[in-house]
């Protein structure tokens, strides 16, 4: 299956480069706009059998519009409806190919590309930044509404691992508290066994301990004030970081809680 397409480009002949680069972007989106448009054609040419029963024995039932947002800028697309002269089904020849879209008309790529914008502007810019770089006509650029549904849709699956991540850390299983208390058995078997001095050498205290405390306020439903968060950590040693005589503060253990801090 091939699509060709044509550009053609008129320029000034005192045309600078800037106007040279927005007209060729704008006659590279228009190419991109025609051949997805031929690519779903050339496609619905080759996929005309029943995929019900695979007969290739079928009638036009004339066309639909279905239109698409894409990296590139809206395309529409008349879609081919056809009905099948052995099992008398209707059928549409190209659906196999916009199985992406599911119920709406936002590829998967310019979706991806709401998700990114969306995570690091507000979705009312982000919507902008994409009628910029996607070449969209301002009439039928992106909402922000439908930034806002893709970051959702991409950053659900991430917030929830996070959280599983975090309460399997705040609160363990028997199974994983079971399994770090026979982990840390062994070790202190194998140092028993390594030998009179690297156990000296395992309980020297060490040189300098640097503790540091801090905390900050989070709204809560159950204190109208809200809730404050203390966080402490806790180092016995100090390691060199880059080549201006920076150090960072390694290894380094953190303790947190929402209780009261003379308790702590």
């Amino acid at each position: 299956m091939q699509c060709s397409v044509s550009v053609t480009i008129e320029l000034d002949p005192e045309a600078r480069i800037a106007e040279m680069e927005r007209l060729i972007l704008e006659a590279g989106w228009q190419a991109m706009r025609q051949a997805l448009g031929a690519a779903v054609d050339a496609y619905e040419q080759t996929h005309l059998a029943c995929p019900h029963c695979g007969s290739s024995d079928s009638r036009s039932q004339g066309t639909v519009a279905r239109r698409m947002l894409t990296r590139f800028g809206r395309v529409v697309v008349r879609l081919r409806r056809r009905r099948c002269q052995a099992c008398g089904r209707r059928f549409r020849p190209a659906a196999g190919c916009l199985t992406g879209l599911g119920q709406g008309n936002v590829t998967p790529e310019l979706g991806a590309a709401c998700a990114l914008a969306g995570a690091r502007w507000p979705y009312a810019t982000a919507a902008r930044v994409l009628h910029d770089v996607c070449g969209a006509q301002v009439s039928h650029q992106v909402s922000h509404e439908e930034v806002r549904r893709w970051t959702v849709r991409a950053g659900t699956p991430v917030a929830q691992t996070q959280q599983a991540e975090a309460a399997a850390l705040v609160a363990p299983t028997a199974e994983q508290v079971r399994a770090e208390r026979d982990a840390q058995a062994r070790a202190q078997r194998e140092q028993r066994h390594a030998g009179a001095g690297v156990c000296r050498a395992a309980t020297v205290a060490p040189a300098r301990l640097t503790v540091g405390l801090d905390g900050g306020w989070l709204p809560s439903r159950e204190q109208a004030g809200g809730m404050e968060g203390k966080v402490g950590v806790v180092a016995t040693g100090v390691e060199a970081v880059g080549k201006h005589g920076r150090h960072r503060l390694t290894p380094r253990r953190y303790v947190a809680t929402f209780g009261d801090s003379d308790q702590q």
